[in-house]
């Protein structure tokens, strides 16, 4: 890219963002081969639970994070917010999404008095249902999926283990890259071949087969 487009920073900066999420979902996926060891294994499946059980929550703190940086926002800083994609975020999500880890650091506006006492009851009232009942009950909800794995850890173990050497006992030789490109062209070959050229030979058969067919009709015909 750097040679095609020339000097263009935010072409490069956008390619940076992308390649380094790629190797982080590379390194992540890279934890798959660990399933098939008999004590990691199990912790792998483990964490794959609790993410099921984290992502019913995320509904519900998306909801108390959405009412108090909206309502806060509305009374503490009424039209300062910037109104785009950057703005939105850093001022109105990411102030209560803070709250969840002790970061406590609300604006204090003292020219609105009244508007900022308001404030502090709704982060009273935020930080009890979101600190105390909703990560509690998140943390009961993983500790429940913990032990239901840790009952069935031979099970769960064994049963992953055998989908992992399946689906690499399954894929063809030229699955992996940069050889992936051999296994497209074979089909794309096949395709053409199974589109063009196979009904074409077809249709020459039947049109061979036909052809005694209608003799005997005309000697039958003649009779």
């Amino acid at each position: 890219m750097r040679h095609t487009m020339g000097n263009t920073p935010h072409l490069l900066t956008t390619a940076r963002i992308i390649m380094a999420f790629d190797l982080e979902l590379w390194y992540l996926r890279s934890l798959k081969f660990m399933i098939s060891h008999n004590y990691l294994g199990p912790k792998l499946l483990m964490i794959k639970a609790m993410i099921r059980d984290l992502a019913s929550f995320l509904y519900i703190i998306f909801v108390f994070i959405t009412a108090y940086g909206v309502v806060s926002r509305a009374m503490i800083m009424h039209n300062k917010v910037d109104f785009n994609i950057y703005g939105i975020f850093s001022q109105i999500f990411y102030p209560p999404y803070s709250f969840l880890f002790g970061e406590m650091a609300e604006n204090k506006n003292r020219t609105y008095i009244a508007q900022t006492s308001a404030t502090y009851v709704l982060l009273a009232i935020h930080m009890l249902f979101i600190s105390i009942l909703l990560l509690n009950l998140l943390i009961a909800a993983f500790g429940f999926t913990i032990n239901n794995v840790q009952v069935n850890t031979a099970f769960y173990w064994e049963y992953q283990r055998y989908l992992l050497i399946r689906e690499y006992f399954e894929k063809p030789l030229f699955s992996y890259p940069p050889l992936t490109i051999l296994p497209h062209i074979w089909y794309l070959v096949t395709h053409i071949f199974s589109k063009f050229i196979k009904p074409h030979n077809h249709n020459d058969n039947n049109h061979n087969n036909e052809e005694p067919q209608t003799t005997k009709e005309k000697f039958f015909s003649k009779k």
